[in-house]
């Protein structure tokens, strides 16, 4: 998923407010990648509610990065979005 965001941000997203929603898009992936190393039982409802509160901060940022991105690149970073998104709420 970072490759695939860093590959579309060399690729004609120019402005600033893309490029501030491309970092933190890389940083909150990171950062869900780890979490199946702390997820315990009694840590679950923490990671749950750091989730819900994450999702919310990644769909607005996804929204300014498609919003930002060529015509032709909108579709597949709206299928990423998606997939992204179903994926968190398994």
């Amino acid at each position: 998923v970072c490759e695939f965001v860093n590959s579309r941000l060399r690729m004609g997203v120019s402005s600033m407010e893309a490029k501030g929603s491309i970092s933190r898009i890389r940083k909150c992936i990171r950062h869900l990648l780890t979490f199946g190393d702390q997820i315990d039982g009694e840590s679950w409802e923490f990671v749950a509610e750091d989730l819900r509160l994450r999702s919310t901060f990644l769909f607005c940022d996804f929204n300014r990065f498609i919003a930002a991105s060529p015509e032709d690149q909108k579709q597949p970073l709206t299928e990423l979005a998606n997939k992204l998104f179903h994926c968190m709420e398994e």
